[in-house]
């Protein structure tokens, strides 16, 4: 079926994928989601449907004016998302075109690269307890440029299999790498209370920039430039979201001030509900 059409292909792909999703996905969000109190009162005077959005473009400004180490982070995960969201697409098109794959051996090589995102989740969480997340984000960012680059220089045509389920490899190490180390980082900068709220907004910026990558890819490969360079421009990404890491600073400090301020918020609640419970009282 793989062989003979690839539309055939394409429509079992889907199916396998919405009932897979549907059985998961479906019984993960009716079992195991349980009632919880709301953490905040709706304003006097605004409504249930505006104030989320409100509160979370004042949150968004406010990481942005004064919360320089979350900033930072967000904007190089807009760019290394994009890139990594992005692979898929561009990959199997230059597979497609310049290398001839089929559809049964860009499945292969698609497979290698989930297998290797498991050792690839394994090193990262070495390397983070070694180090910190950030320096395990930018090693795992290394490894995307250094396959990237490599793969559009040696992959010039038909016949390059064996090399491209080589890279296969170096791709899905550093996919297992990069997303549990971007979990770490981002949980370790979530001030306590605010993990629903800021979780989005991190949600928001992973797809932010999707769309950049592939109108870039397309634009140079109509333009007439090299398929190979445009693949390579991938790298401009995750290069880009290299260097705006280093801006975070020391992330053990930002960690540090981030337990801190849990603390105070913590206790500051405390205070607060013992002050409402002696009045209540009285």
């Amino acid at each position: 079926l793989l062989e003979s059409d690839n539309v055939e292909a394409a429509r079992l792909s889907q199916m396998v994928v919405f009932v897979t999703c549907a059985m998961f996905f479906g019984g993960a969000w009716v079992n195991n989601f349980g009632a919880r109190e709301a953490s905040r009162d709706v304003p006097v005077g605004s409504n249930l449907c505006t104030t989320g959005f409100r509160k979370l473009s004042a949150t968004v400004m406010q990481i942005f004016l004064h919360n320089a180490p979350m900033r930072w982070f967000l904007i190089a995960v807009a760019f290394a998302e994009s890139a990594v969201a992005s692979f898929n697409t561009v990959a199997i098109t230059y597979m497609t075109d310049q290398l001839q794959f089929t559809a049964s051996e860009s499945g292969i090589s698609i497979l290698i690269l989930l297998l290797a995102s498991i050792p690839g989740s394994r090193l990262s969480t070495v390397v983070t307890n070694r180090w910190n997340p950030i320096i395990s984000y930018q090693v795992a960012l290394s490894i995307w440029i250094v396959t990237t680059s490599v793969a559009a220089y040696v992959l010039k045509g038909p016949g390059k299999q064996k090399p491209s389920y080589i890279f296969a490899c170096g791709w899905g190490i550093a996919t297992g790498w990069i997303f549990p180390t971007e979990r770490v980082a981002i949980s370790q900068m979530i001030p306590k209370g605010e993990e629903a709220e800021l979780m989005g907004v991190y949600l928001c910026f992973c797809s932010l920039l999707t769309w950049l990558p592939p109108l870039v890819f397309t634009a140079m490969n109509e333009a007439g430039v090299d398929m190979r360079i445009s693949f390579a421009s991938l790298n401009l990404f995750f290069f880009i979201s290299f260097c705006v890491l280093f801006l975070l600073g020391d992330f053990n400090d930002v960690a540090s001030e981030v337990r801190r301020a849990s603390i105070r918020r913590t206790s500051s609640l405390g205070i607060r509900r013992s002050t409402s419970k002696s009045g209540d009282i009285e």
